[in-house]
This record gives structure tokens, C-alpha cells and sequence, in this order.
């Protein structure tokens, strides 16, 4: 793996709020500039990253905070400060260039770096700044997370594209990350107010059957049947009750202690994600009681699908907070039997043994390993599913905070975004991961 912080004019010397891979090498970047870049990324002759860039995009009159192309590639949303949330679409390629230079919403000063995608629609519904999306995987619906407390969802499909669906209400402080269940029965969100809403699809009524049943259904129509069926916010903590002698037992009743930090973290975003097989969740800005010092370290949470009670695990050990989870689109092979990290821990946090050399295995029973980076305020953590101390960790590259993950369907690159107005791209050799 080589990792590097490419030192180029990003956004005009503005900070990158996010990015997003389409494919194996089509970089897509969002920032102060109001301005959606796309970028070509290959690989150098040193083994470093490279990148060139193909087009920029204008339409948006305030900050870009997020961008996210459609699981199908067909569809690119894009979202802002003042509530502005665009869909963008390919120019079609029998057009040329002279569509890209006839559509108003994205110039270009240079013929050769012609806009590639069309503003297809403009979605009003929040009152402020949005700070987070998130496409089913069908691609016909988006949700957005915004500062107003909100959470929309919108119909994204042919017929009705830009209709507003559902309202997912409930947050008392900024929506500041959105996650949508690759299997679409779930929708999750992340708020400034030190929780996480798991938003259902609604059961049948009696004798009535679900409109998710039916073989076809598409996000678009089953959004209005979403509902808030699980709050995750607090988690029991064994209490510890000093004995007179100085020992100390474990109390009969819990402490209920808060799974998540306040919103004094100097950070615009709590981007948590789904495995892409659906089978967990993971929420970042994490908070658990180191086992060494009895004070409060950074972790991220990992919940099973469906099991909303208690987290399954976590990972400690960061200096600073977590603010973003991005899972790799591609599964791996599974180890050697018996394999297992020796250095974090997979218990709860005050539960954590002092040999670690006791740590079990990954709890997961898939075939397979999933790979996800978790950014830190100032660094990247890569992990696998099939052990529990980190692939790889990524420092020293940025002189602000970190953003945005973004991973290309092939695992070869992993990009970084950065409010120092640069990004970085880590680039994978076959086999590392």
C-alpha cells in the first residue's frame, strides 16, 4: 500500500467536504467552492495515486457538503448549505460536448474538461444546510440529513424524481449522517443529539399484505411505510461497588452510560455506514471507559442487523474522535483458520481483558471478510471483519480535519477529504487487503 496527500488545487483553495468513487476510477469531489469536481484516478509509475481532472460541475450557490452517485452509476446527488439538494444525470454521450457547453448549470472554461453530468432535478424540502446522503440500493430513492433536525426522503425513479416521500422526524439536534440498508429495510441516521435512529419498514396491517413483499417493489414506494423502531443511545455498564476491603464486585443494577459524544466534537459529520451485504451497522463518534485509565476513549460501534439492544462490538484505541465509516465495496477471503488479532479489543469496554492474548475471534460467520476505513479526526483506521486490530493505519497526512471516505469498486483506492483543502488516496496492491 503507498498512501499520498495530493498537493494540487482541489477546490481553490477551499476545504473538501466529501468524495465518492463511480466505478474503478471516477472520483467525484464536493467543497467550499460550491463546486462538484470529477476527476480520472490511475496509477503512477512510482506506485503513488494519480489523478486528472475531467470536469466541474456548477449549480449549487452555497458550500457543497456531500456528493454520492447512485449504486447504478445512472444518478449523482449533491447537497449544500441553504438547503440545496440537486440530482444530476450523464450527459449523453451522442451529445458531445456541445450539450455540456448549452446547459447553464455546469461550465467549463476548457472544451476538453466538459461537464460529463446534467443538473436532472432540484429537491426542496429541507430548511437548512444538508449535511449527508444516502441512495437505496435500487437507486430509487435518496435520503438527506440536515442541520434543521430532518431527515427526507425523496423518490429518485423516472416518474416522479424529486417528489418528497417520507419525513423522518424525531432528532433534537443537527441529522448529521445517513445510512440506507443495502437490503432496504432499514434506514438509519446519526444526530448531534448522542443518537441513532433505526427508521423500519412498517409491519402489514392484519390480514393485509406488506408492499415490500411485493417481488418488484422498489424503495420508492415502500419510503412511506418507514418508522422509527429503534433508538440507540445508552448502553448497560456492569457498575463496579468498592468492597470494604478494598476489591471490587460488580453491582447488581447497570449504569446506563451514553454511547456517543456531544456535539462539542469540532466536526460537521457522524457518516455511519451499512456492510455492504446489510449484515451490520457501524456509527462513529463513539465514546467507552478505557479499561487502563477509567476516562472516556474514542470507539465506533458496530451493531448486527436486527439486534438494536446492544452494540456486538466495538473498536478502541483512537486519539480523537471518529467521524466517519466507509465500507469497501468488495468482499475478500477469509484468512487462515485461526487467525485473530492480538492488539483491540472485541468486548465491551470495561470488560476488556488485560491479556489480550484472550480477545475471541471475529464473531462473524460469513464465507467472507469485509473490509471498512473509519476516519478519525486527523487519521484512517482500515479494518476487517475477520479480526479485530487494524489492516492499516493512515497518519500524518492532513493538517485539519478529515471529512469524507470514499473506496473505488475494485478496492484499489481509497480516497481521503480534508477541510485542509486537500485529499489523499491510498492505493492497494492485489493481496494487501
Amino acid at each position: 500500500m503507498k498512501v499520498k496527500t495530493l498537493q494540487i488545487v482541489w477546490h481553490d483553495k477551499e476545504p473538501v467536504y466529501s468524495l465518492d468513487f463511480l466505478g474503478p476510477d471516477t472520483l467525484a469531489t464536493a467543497g467550499g467552492d460550491k463546486e462538484i469536481k470529477i476527476w480520472h484516478v490511475s496509477s503512477g509509475e512510482d506506485g503513488h495515486a494519480k489523478v486528472e481532472h475531467k470536469s466541474t460541475l456548477t449549480g449549487h450557490s452555497k458550500t457543497v457538503n456531500c456528493v454520492r452517485f447512485s449504486p447504478d452509476g445512472r444518478q449523482m446527488a449533491s447537497s449544500s448549505d441553504a438547503g440545496e439538494l440537486l440530482l444530476w444525470q450523464p450527459v449523453d454521450s451522442s451529445s458531445g460536448a456541445k450539450a455540456s457547453r448549452e446547459f447553464k448549470g455546469a461550465e467549463s472554461e476548457d472544451e476538453s474538461c466538459a461537464p460529463t453530468w446534467r443538473r436532472s432535478a432540484v429537491l426542496r424540502g429541507h430548511a437548512d444546510d444538508i449535511l449527508d446522503l444516502a441512495w437505496s440500493s435500487d437507486g430509487s430513492a435518496l435520503v438527506s440529513g440536515s442541520i434543521d433536525n430532518k431527515a427526507l426522503v425523496w423518490d429518485a425513479g423516472d416518474k416522479r424524481r424529486g417528489a418528497l416521500l417520507a419525513q423522518l422526524a424525531g432528532h433534537r439536534h443537527f441529522v448529521q449522517g445517513v445510512a440506507w440498508d443495502p437490503a432496504g429495510r432499514f434506514v438509519a441516521t446519526q444526530s448531534a443529539d448522542r443518537t441513532c435512529k433505526i427508521f423500519g419498514l412498517r409491519p402489514p396491517a392484519a390480514g393485509k399484505r406488506a408492499r415490500s413483499e411485493a417481488q418488484d417493489a422498489l424503495s420508492n414506494s415502500t419510503a412511506r411505510d418507514l418508522y422509527c423502531c429503534a433508538t440507540l443511545s445508552r448502553r448497560s455498564l456492569a457498575e463496579q461497588v468498592e468492597e470494604p476491603n478494598g476489591e471490587k464486585e460488580v453491582g447488581a443494577r447497570p449504569e446506563r452510560v451514553p454511547l456517543f459524544q456531544d456535539e462539542s466534537v469540532s466536526t460537521f459529520f457522524r457518516r455511519l455506514a451499512w456492510a455492504p451485504d446489510g449484515s451490520c451497522l457501524v456509527a462513529p463518534l463513539g465514546v467507552c471507559t478505557s479499561p487502563v485509565t477509567g476516562r472516556d476513549a474514542h470507539t465506533l460501534f458496530l451493531w448486527a442487523r436486527g439486534r438494536w439492544t446492544a452494540p456486538l462490538m466495538h473498536f478502541p484505541g483512537h486519539s480523537k474522535p471518529v467521524v466517519a465509516i466507509r465500507f469497501c465495496p468488495v468482499l475478500f477471503e477469509l484468512p487462515a483458520k485461526g487467525h485473530v488479532s492480538d492488539e483491540a479489543s472485541l468486548a465491551p469496554p470495561r470488560e476488556a481483558p488485560e491479556d489480550l492474548s484472550d480477545v475471541p475471534p471475529s464473531p462473524f460467520t460469513q464465507t467472507y471478510a469485509m473490509v471498512f476505513a473509519a476516519a478519525t479526526l486527523d487519521s484512517v483506521a482500515v479494518y476487517s471483519t475477520a479480526q479485530a486490530a487494524p489492516l492499516a493505519l493512515l497518519g500524518a497526512l492532513h493538517y485539519d480535519s478529515i471529512t469524507d471516505l470514499a473506496w473505488s469498486s475494485d478496492a484499489r483506492f481509497l480516497a481521503v477529504s480534508s477541510r485542509d483543502c486537500y485529499c489523499s488516496v491510498a492505493h492497494f496492491q492485489a493481496g494487501e487487503l
